[in-house]
Parts: structure tokens; sequence; C-alpha cells
């Protein structure tokens, strides 16, 4: 530093560089903070401010035994003596140190308004009360037995302890936060009876001569445990505040959802650690405007020491949306941190594990046995150094006798203990103690009470002795003391449960209302959605509904599906999009719909072919594609495009085209049917798992080269199927009656025989007999007949007329859920 830059002294001014003045200057002020206010004391986990209030209460003898005083005693007390700042600020600590939702053994036992957790203030000092609890009793216990430095207070008027003695792991227990210049502290509370676990298990180990792994710990001491109760939400947050520490976990409110009669409540009866019920019960109203969720009213029913908030929603509303929603956006699920710092002899440590405190505290609770033990044995051996000398000139009547004649011939007290001294080889203070002894008065009980009281003092010299002459025998001391303290926490139950983690993402279709809809799509591109309900149930040979079309358009594709389900949308390129079914709008059936582009990004060469419900329960399910010239492959469920924009699921060869794609599973059997009713029934295993751009292999052949496939289904034994012909003719076929094939690659064998009056097979369809068939026809007339209305026919048999054609020819059929509400015989058709 150049001599321009450095300080100087004139005229008893300092002169120095206004930068380095003030750099040092603000770290005087910074190493001040973090020692003397902010950050937490690693063996007591109280800042100085606390330790000085419970000093002060046990200076004026504020026990847990004694009446209440006024807090503003007890200020007045702190300020005077140890801590000389605001009376605000001590008062403010106090009272935080006696609120049950702030920490989980509170250190002090206040009387009157201590404030509640709606965040209201406490009534002024001048009218609460307060003394210590028993917790705060217990971190001041041995005080006066040379357990901990003492050191001059802030005048050096007075002596204050460097830290308190009390056994009691506080900073675990009870937790701690505070913001310094440069670092934050935040330790959140725990169960008493599971953290002295963990210190008995250590001290178990460590007189084994073993160590206690981490691992260890944090299965015994489980997680945080918070004065408001309260769900914990996932471990892994905790688990890496507890190895490194510093972690973030989730914490939510307690709730049930209750059904009442028309409406459900959701009811919270905790939050979570460190929340305003007050604010929290605005966020929620604030939140049902702003995400106009469906909640009719909010109560709460709250009293002292009781959480009752009630939010009552709408008839109908979902529920478990609502539930999300209010967990995003309001203190009903908060954040809390697990900061470790800690000052540890005076300097701040950072990220220090759950191991560490442990055992920082075990050598905490190990110096103050060790020094109070000595104490002890110090005063005891004092005592049995004066009772010693008594006993000694009683122990015969010769020696009691020249004691007294000595006392009683002496000029004077000092003249006594003069000659007592040079008789008996005491020292001046042994002499003294039997000088006041009226050794004539002494009788035989009398001496013998001495002679025992010796015998005991010997044996408590004994016993400190043995503590203090290993490490082991102080650990087996600290071991059974720690025990006993933990004994009074042993009906302390956990408050706060742990909770998994869960997927807390809000999917948009969790909004829509659970409810089966029918989705068509037409030749033109346009495609919609309708209630099942509106498709009315007919006998077979009925009429129909009339579908609301363009007047050169046609139905092409039909599904049924539930709005919560998927669609893989396939296109002539074999392209996939995934769309979500509660995206097409649900309208009239006389509504023509809009095209499809609205929802699918396809390009403008692209037309689609087939569109497959991807439900839930389908997940351990593959697609399987088919080509009408008889080409097979599989494709995982886990190969759908997670993309807007689709992705290809399968390579077209030339002069082919994708029929149809469907839901298989490997132990199913597969069912191909081609137009001129030919069937190969063969096992899906036949067709492999293939990547979403191959072509994949010959699965059946033709017998005649206008023959191609029109349908492919997973069936099992003893399954029906459902035929319909171009000319209406349907028939229930049991699978049974086509024989099995173990190979792919055949032609397959006869299911129907089609001729003129029939036309060729349209489709064929796996049906159940608690199933309705929708069937289309070219001309956009739709019939929706009961499965079980048709009769189950031979191979061979042409079937019966299920709609009723004039001009007009089948285009496609689809199955759909019995609506038994709707079953009419009304056979009109619905324009």
């Amino acid at each position: 530093m150049s001599e321009e830059s450095s300080a100087l002294v004139r005229d008893n001014v300092v002169v120095a560089p206004f930068g380095q003045f003030m750099r040092q200057q603000f770290g005087i002020y910074a190493e001040d903070v973090v020692k003397n206010r902010a950050v937490p004391d690693v063996y007591t986990g109280l800042k100085p401010v606390q330790a000085r209030i419970l000093q002060s209460m046990r200076d004026l003898g504020l026990q847990p035994n004694v009446a209440y005083k006024k807090s503003a005693k007890t200020v007045g007390a702190c300020l005077g003596s140890y801590h000389p700042h605001g009376d605000t600020s001590v008062y403010d600590a106090l009272v935080n140190m006696a609120q049950d939702f702030n920490m989980r053994y509170p250190l002090i036992d206040l009387h009157g308004n201590g404030g509640s957790i709606d965040g209201d203030p406490a009534a002024a000092m001048r009218y609460t009360e307060a003394k210590l609890s028993p917790m705060g009793a217990l971190m001041l216990r041995d005080i006066n037995k040379n357990t901990v430095n003492m050191v001059p207070n802030y005048d050096a008027s007075e002596m204050e302890a460097e830290r308190l003695p009390g056994l009691f792991p506080s900073l675990i227990c009870n937790g701690a936060s505070g913001i310094a210049v440069g670092m934050a502290s935040s330790f959140l509370p725990h169960c008493a009876k599971d953290v002295y676990a963990c210190l008995d298990m250590i001290l178990e180990n460590a007189l084994k001569g073993e160590d206690t792994s981490i691992d260890a710990i944090i299965s015994k001491l489980k997680a945080p445990d918070f004065p408001t109760g309260g769900v914990i939400v996932g471990m892994n947050g905790v688990q890496r505040g507890y190895r490194e520490g510093k972690g973030t976990m989730k914490v939510r409110c307690k709730y049930e959802i209750v059904q009442e009669k028309n409406h459900d409540e959701i009811r919270i009866s905790e939050i979570p650690y460190k929340v305003n019920k007050a604010n929290m019960v605005q966020q929620i109203a604030e939140a049902k405007k702003t995400y106009e969720l469906d909640i009719r009213e909010i109560h709460d029913y709250s009293a002292k020491g009781v959480i009752d908030v009630r939010i009552v929603l709408g008839a109908g509303a979902n529920t478990q949306v609502i539930v999300k929603q209010l967990l995003k956006h309001t203190d009903m699920q908060t954040s809390l941190s697990m900061n470790h710092v800690a000052l540890v002899d005076g300097r701040p440590q950072q990220n220090l594990t759950i191991r560490a405190l442990l055992y920082y505290f075990l050598s905490h609770s190990m110096e103050v046995v060790k020094r109070r033990t000595q104490f002890d044995l110090d005063a005891a051996e004092k005592r049995m150094h004066l009772l010693g000398a008594i006993a000694d000139i009683l122990e015969s009547k010769e020696k009691t006798d020249e004691a007294i004649e000595i006392i009683r011939s002496a000029a004077g007290k000092a003249d006594a203990i003069s000659k007592l001294i040079e008789r008996f080889e005491f020292d001046e203070e042994q002499a003294t103690y039997v000088g006041n002894q009226k050794l004539w008065t002494l009788n035989a009980d009398t001496m013998k009470e001495i002679f025992a009281n010796r015998k005991a003092l010997q044996e408590e010299i004994d016993g400190y002795n043995t503590i203090l002459e290993s490490d082991e025998s102080l650990m087996t001391e600290v071991r059974v003391e720690l025990a006993e303290i933990a004994n009074k926490f042993k009906d302390d139950e956990r408050r706060t449960e742990i909770g998994e983690a869960e997927d807390e993402t809000i999917d948009a279709r969790d909004y829509v209302e659970k409810r089966d809809i029918i989705v068509t799509y037409t030749h033109n591109g346009l495609i919609k959605a309708v209630e099942l309900t509106d498709c009315s149930t007919q006998k077979r040979n009925g009429r129909g509904n009339n579908l609301k079309l363009k007047e050169d358009d046609f139905v092409r594709d039909v599904v049924t599906v539930n709005t919560h389900d998927d669609l893989l949308v396939v296109t002539n390129i074999g392209k996939g999009y995934i769309l979500p079914a509660f995206k097409i709008p649900v309208v009239k059936k006389t509504s023509v719909g809009k095209y499809v582009n609205n929802y699918v990004a396809m390009s403008a060469e692209e037309s689609i072919v087939n569109i497959l419900p991807i439900r839930g329960a389908d997940k351990d399910h593959d697609i399987l594609f088919v080509t009408k010239q008889g080409v097979a492959k599989r494709v995982s469920l886990d190969d759908l495009p997670a993309v807007s924009n689709g992705a290809k699921m399968i390579n077209i060869r030339e002069n082919d085209e994708l029929v149809v794609c469907t839901l298989v599973h490997e132990d199913d059997k597969l069912l191909v049917c081609t137009a001129e009713g030919l069937a190969l029934k063969t096992p899906v295993s036949n067709v492999r798992v293939m990547g979403r751009a191959a072509a994949g292999n010959i699965l059946m052949r033709f017998k005649t080269d206008t023959d191609y496939i029109v349908s492919a289904m997973n069936v099992k034994d003893g399954d029906t199927v459902f035929v319909i012909t171009e000319m209406g003719l349907g028939k229930r076929l049991n699978v049974d009656a086509i024989a099995e094939r173990a190979n792919k690659g055949g032609k397959g064998v006869i299911y129907y025989k089609p001729n003129n009056k029939s036309g060729n097979v349209v489709n064929v369809l796996s049906v159940k007999e608690d199933q309705t068939i929708i069937v289309v026809t070219q001309k956009n007339v739709v019939i929706r007949t009961e499965a079980d209305s048709i009769s189950e026919q031979s191979r061979t048999s042409h079937g019966v007329a299920i709609i009723k054609m004039k001009d007009d020819m089948v285009l496609s059929a689809s199955t759909a859920p019995k609506d038994a509400e709707q079953e009419s015989d009304d056979n009109d058709t619905v324009e």
C-alpha cells in the first residue's frame, strides 16, 4: 500500500482513504451481526438476546414453579444487565420463545395475549406476565456449578454465561433462523423424542468403539417436526439438508375432503410452519377470483390452538383440480429451507450436517457434565476435608477429651485454633471448623450420624472420581442423564406427517368433466364430438340418426372415447399425432364440426387414415399397424409422439396404404380380416415390436389380387366379433370358429361369404353383448343398435339386416357402451 493510501493521524484525527475505512468498519459491523445477533450457537441453538433473556429470568427467580411476573420486569433486567439495546427487540424475542406455533418446545411460559398464528401482535409488555417454562429452566440447569465459562457483561459490572449449559438440544428440537451480513441461517424443529433417541444411539455405539453413520441417524430422526403439524411432501430435500447442511422441502397443510349433501368441502386442520393463517385465507379468496375456481364460501372457524378452515365448493366442482390450484397458488403449500449455519466456538461454520449438529451437542454435554462433576467433586472433597477433621477427633474418647480441654483452656478463639493446629496437625480451616463445634454436647447418636455422613460423602467422592477417570465413564454418565431428560418426552409424538412426493402438475383435462363422447371424422376433414347420449339406441333394422354434414361430405371414422382420453391421429404417410379428446368441442349432432387442422398440425399432403383412442389403462399395450397389403408391425406406446407436430409411426411401402391401427397386448391373439371374407388368427407375438420408422413384415397373404385387409384386432378365446357388409348385412361371430395359425404369413380361413346382396365386408369389430354398435353410411346416416340384438351365426352365414339401405352403402362402424336410459323403439330418422 502506498503512503497516500495508508492511514495517518493528524491532530488526533485519523486520515484514511474512504474505501479503506469503509471496508474496515463494515467488516467490524458484519462480524458483530454474525456473532451477536443473527446466527445461533451450535451448542445451545440460541442467539445472544435469547440466552440473555433466560439468564435475566433466572436472576429474577422466575422458575416454572413460581408466580408470573410482568414481562416488562424481565425486559428491564435484561436491558440493564446484559443486553443494552432496544426494549422492543428484547420483548419480541421473549414473545417468540413463548409462542407454541413458533417454538416446538417453548422456553418461556407467557401469561396474557402473546400474539396469534394470524399475525396478531402480542399485548404490550406492561400487560403480559412471564416465567421460565420447564424447557427454559432446563437450559439453565447447573449454571452455578462452573459448567460454562463466565464472561464480563457489556460494562464489566456483572458476569454472564458465554453459553447456557442445558442438556436440551434446542437448535435441533426448536430450530432457529436469522439473516446476517452475507449469510443466512435456517434450522428446522424436530421431535425431541427422536432427537434423544439419536443421541442415545450415538453414545451406545461410541461405548462399543463404533461410529454412527448419517444413514442410521436419518432413519431414526425421520424428518423435521413442526409445532403446527402439516405434511412434508417428499423426502429428497430433507435428505439433502441432513447430508449437506442445505436443502429445501415442501410442506403442505393437512386437509380432508368432506362430501356434503350436494357439494364438497375442503377442511384444513393443520397449516405449514411459519404460515400466517389469515393471509392464507385471504390468498384462497384471491385465488378464487383470479383463477375462477368454483368456490362458494370460505369459513374460518379456528379457535385458540385449533385450526379449522373450511372451503365450500360449488355443486359439481372438480375438487382435485381446485386443491391442486390452491396448493400451487396459496400458502396451503410452501417451501421451507434448511441452511445450517451456526457459531462453532464463536466462529460461523456453514453446511453443518445433522450428524455434525448431534456430535457438537454431545461434545457440549460431555463438557458440561465433566465440569459439573468436577465442581461437585471439589465441593464434596472440601466437605470431607472438614468432616474428616471432626470425625478424626471423635474416633477416640482421648482425642475428644483432649480437644475439649484445649478449647476450654484457650485464651480465646485464635488461641484455640492455634493449639488445635499444633496438636492434631489440622490446617486453619479444619481447626476453625472443629473449634466451632460444641464437642461436649455431642452424644452417641450425633457421633454416629457424623461417621455415616463421612461414609456417604466418601462414596459420593468415589462416584465423581469414577466418572472423571475415563472418557468411557463420562460418556456413560452423559448417556444416563440424557436418558432421564428424554423420559420427559416419552409421550411426545410427531405432529408432522411424512408424505410421498406427488405430481403437482395441473393437466388442462382435469378441468373437463369426464363423459363419454362420439368423435367423427369426415371425408372433407371435419371433426366433431357429440354426446354419446345424443345418438338414441334403436332396435336392429332401424333407420338410424342423421348426423348433420355438408352436402358433399361423408363420415370416415367414428370412435367412442372419454373426454380424458387421447386420440392418436394417424395419417396416410404413416405419421401420428396426439390429440387430447377434450380439445374437440362437444357440439350437437346437427353441427358440422371444424376442420381437423384446427387441432392437428398436418401438412397439406396428409390425410387421416385412422383415429385411435389411447386410454390411461392401455399403457401396457402396443400399437399394431396393418396395411392394406397385409404388412404389419407393432410400436410401443412409449414411442408415441410427444411433440405437437407429430412423428413418423410407420414407413409405408409403395402401392400400399395404412388400413388400421389398434392397441394389442403381447399375450393377445390377433384377428386379421379381408374384404372378401378371409380371416387369419395368430398370436400377437408373431408381429415384432419395431421402431417408428420401420416398414414392418408380411402378416397375411391373399388368395386373389383384388382382396385387401379391412380390419385387424386383438381377440381372446370366446370373444365375438361383429361383421358388417357394404349393403348393411351384419352378424356376430365367435372367434373360436376361426382356427388359429401358429405362424404369420398364411392366407386364412373363411369367416364370411360375400355375394351381390351383401357386398364385400366393410369392417369387423370386436364386440361385447353390453355394447352398442354404431354404423355409418356414405349418405351420413348413423344407426346405433344393441349388440345383443344381433344374432351370433356361423362363418358361412350372411347375417341379418342391420340398417335399411336405399341407394346407399355402409362406410364404417364402431362400438360404444350401452346406454340403457335411452333405449328406444323409435326408428324415425332425426334430422
